[in-house]
C-alpha cells in the first residue's frame, strides 16, 4: 500500500513478448510434453533419494543441455501450448534452483527429508535454516537463514509487535 506504481519499460514489454511468441513462430520437432518429461526425469534420476555433490551436478549438466538443445526446437500450435511451454520454461529455472539449492545444502537434514550421502551430519534442530536461492546477473546465489529469522534482530522478538511495524495498516489496540 506504500508503494508507488513505476512507470512501464516498453522495451522490457517487447523483451517479454518476443521470449514469449518465439514458441509459435518457430517450427520446431519437440512438444512441451516431450520436455516436461526430459525435465521430470533428469530430476527423479539426480535429485531424488540418493543425494550427492557428483549426482547434483550432472543433473546441473542435463539441464543446461535440455534449455541448450531441446529448447530451441520446442514450438507451440495453439495458445494451450504456447502456456505450457512458457510453462516448462519456467519449471527449468525452478528445476536448476532446487538443484543449485541442493548442492550448497552441506548438511542432511531430517526435518526437510533430506539426506546427503557426502555429508551424513545432521545439524541440531536449533541450528536448522531456509535455503534461499536466486540468480544475480548469471550466477546462483544461495543464503541460509535461521527457521524463525522473523523473530530476530532487526524486528521484534513477538508476532503482534512485528505485525504493527511491518503490515503498513493503521492498526489500533483495540482491534486486537
Amino acid at each position: 500500500r506504500t508503494v508507488e506504481q513505476l512507470p512501464v519499460d516498453a522495451a522490457q514489454v517487447q523483451a517479454e513478448k518476443d521470449r514469449i511468441y518465439k514458441y509459435v513462430q518457430r517450427d520446431g520437432d519437440i512438444g512441451w510434453k516431450d520436455i516436461r518429461t526430459g525435465m521430470a526425469r533428469v530430476m527423479q534420476d539426480y535429485c531424488s533419494v540418493t543425494k550427492s555433490e557428483k549426482v547434483f551436478e550432472k543433473g546441473l549438466k542435463w539441464l543446461d543441455t535440455l534449455e541448450n538443445n531441446e529448447f530451441k526446437h520446442l514450438y507451440a500450435r495453439n495458445p494451450h501450448e504456447l502456456v505450457r511451454c512458457v510453462e516448462s520454461e519456467n519449471l527449468l529455472l525452478v528445476d536448476k534452483a532446487i538443484l543449485h539449492a541442493s548442492l550448497e545444502r552441506k548438511e542432511s537434514n531430517p526435518w526437510l527429508s533430506f539426506e546427503r550421502l557426502d555429508y551424513p551430519n545432521i545439524p541440531e534442530e536449533k541450528d536448522y535454516t531456509y535455503s534461499l536461492t536466486h540468480m544475480e546477473g548469471d550466477k546462483w546465489v544461495t543464503e541460509f537463514i535461521p527457521l524463525r529469522w522473523y523473530l530476530q534482530a532487526p524486528y521484534a522478538d513477538n508476532y503482534e509487535d512485528n505485525y504493527e511495524k511491518y503490515s503498513a495498516l493503521d492498526v489500533e489496540d483495540d482491534d486486537f
